[in-house]
């Protein structure tokens, strides 16, 4: 990447995306911006560099994801809160792109943009083929894509904001509210319940996930038992 390239997403960050997202409490950390919640989970915002990246420009991916720490334990196999630090947005139960194009279904959207670059009718601030896709350099200053990938961004943390918090997402999801990213709606509630212990309320999602032979119900309820004897242990003192 050339040094004009690299001195245009340091123009993206400084005057764009930091000042955007520090209001909300996102620390930056890299390429990545975190908020943490006060129980070990995170809404995470990392730029990830694209392999299809020039020396003249940088092409990027804008990632937004909900890691919660026991879906973490989950994936990781393993429940020592030191074993646990830094999850990534590859660890997020809840992860979408930031997209410039919005409305259609991905497919027909960038199909649509292809058509529009070739004939001159729109920015070249997007990849040609996958609208997910932005780059920033010489030709494609930040300055100029800058206001419209923040815009973009915010629109999609503030969809995701919310469900940072557990009991809302419990709320949300015993309300039917559509999740802010594709995930199993029973998932979510199993991994926003087993911390607080046993209930009939789990029981039940285990049952149903216990039929289909799922070590994650094994799981859910070896987590769940765990939370019960920290309590009962926190009693006795």
């Amino acid at each position: 990447m050339s040094v004009n390239a690299r001195a245009e997403m340091r123009n993206l960050h400084a005057r764009y995306i930091e000042p955007a997202l520090e209001p909300y409490g996102f620390v930056r950390e890299g390429m990545s911006y975190r908020l943490s919640s006060g129980v070990g989970d995170s809404l995470i915002v990392e730029f990830q560099t694209s392999r299809s990246s020039g020396k003249d420009a940088c092409k990027f991916f804008v990632n937004v994801g909900l890691v919660y720490a026991p879906w973490v334990a989950w994936i990781r196999e393993m429940d020592e809160p030191a074993q646990l630090q830094d999850p990534k947005v590859t660890e997020a139960l809840l992860r979408a792109r930031v997209s410039r194009v919005q409305g259609p279904p991905l497919h027909e959207a960038a199909n649509a943009l292809h058509a529009l670059m070739y004939s001159g009718g729109a920015e070249s601030g997007l990849d040609d083929v996958d609208p997910q896709c932005w780059t920033i350099g010489p030709s494609h200053l930040s300055d100029r894509y800058g206001p419209g990938l923040t815009a973009q961004l915010l629109s999609t943390v503030h969809e995701f904001l919310p469900w940072l918090d557990r009991e809302v997402c419990k709320q949300r999801l015993r309300s039917g509210d559509k999740l802010p990213a594709p995930q199993s709606p029973d998932v979510a509630m199993m991994v926003m319940l087993v911390d607080d212990g046993t209930s009939q309320e789990l029981d039940g999602l285990i049952a149903e996930f216990k039929g289909n032979g799922s070590n994650f119900a094994d799981w859910a309820r070896g987590r769940a038992a765990r939370a019960d004897a920290l309590k009962a242990r926190s009693t006795r003192k």
